[in-house]
């Protein structure tokens, strides 16, 4: 039973993901603002060298049929802003199912199944959050760059 609860809270995350219209990702909220610890990105690498296993995880939005976010396929600011958008909704994805967890505690027979639940929750859920941060902190410092250039080249 337990197993079944498991997998409805991933299914109701990417219904969420789904469901909301593309509009909803074009702004940080307060969850996926990227915070001043973060470094653009850099923390991650530091901490976790996620540049080594990053490509190694299965890209869910090809798996769906979405946005695929396995490689940039092109340097244009617009494909670029929805990449940007993209891993937002993908970080609200894996976030959902964490959402459950007090649930999952209240439900449990025992804290050692709810630990386990937690300890997969974390294990499927945080490297794809941690690899989804790093890759749109960096397309923000892209785009950073790529907007500042265009202010300050002047026509010829």
């Amino acid at each position: 039973m337990h197993t079944i609860g498991v997998l409805l809270s991933h299914a109701l995350g990417i219904a969420f993901g789904m469901c909301m219209p593309e509009a909803f990702w074009h702004k940080d909220t307060f969850w996926t603002r990227m915070r001043t610890w973060e470094r653009d990105g850099r923390t991650y690498e530091r901490i976790f060298r996620v540049s080594l296993w990053k490509d190694a995880l299965p890209d869910g939005g090809a798996w769906l049929r979405q946005f695929p976010k396995s490689r940039l396929r092109s340097t244009d600011p617009s494909y670029l802003w929805h990449y940007v958008y993209e891993q937002r909704k993908g970080e609200c994805v894996h976030v959902v199912p964490f959402l459950f967890l007090p649930l999952f505690a209240l439900w449990s027979s025992s804290w050692a199944i709810f630990l386990v639940i937690v300890l997969y929750t974390m294990s499927v859920h945080v490297p794809c959050i941690v690899v989804l941060r790093y890759n749109r902190a960096r397309l923000m410092r892209a785009l950073h760059k790529k907007s500042q250039q265009s202010t300050t080249q002047r026509p010829s």
